[in-house]
């Protein structure tokens, strides 16, 4: 169930880019977009060996609460609070935005 929840933002996140850019756009900019959450998130690194900056700027992002979920789920460690607060808001900022992007769209297409 948490790896389900786990991806909400970045499923909206890529229908938002996939709704609101031209299709060669779309890939390039996810990959600018995502690759630099992902590490920074911590995905690739422990966060705990990040410099302090970097901590601070990693509890905001959803790569970081995505990911405080699944090891939560998988060795019972309680998620940071500020992260799951800032995943809960980039799940809600990119599931509206993702539901503009489409709305545009259709209209553009078939307004």
């Amino acid at each position: 169930m948490a790896l389900l929840v786990a991806g909400l933002p970045f499923l909206f996140g890529g229908l938002a880019i996939g709704y609101a850019l031209p299709v060669k756009a779309a890939l390039p900019v996810t990959q600018l977009v995502f690759f630099p959450m992902a590490f920074g998130g911590g995905l690739f690194l422990p966060p705990t060996i990040f410099p302090d900056w970097l901590q601070t700027v990693s509890a905001i992002l959803p790569s970081r609460g995505a990911r405080d979920l699944v090891v939560g789920a998988v060795t019972g460690a309680p998620p940071d609070a500020v992260a799951m607060v800032a995943f809960a808001v980039w799940t809600v900022v990119t599931a509206v935005l993702a539901g503009w992007a489409y709305r545009r769209d259709e209209g553009r297409r078939f307004g």
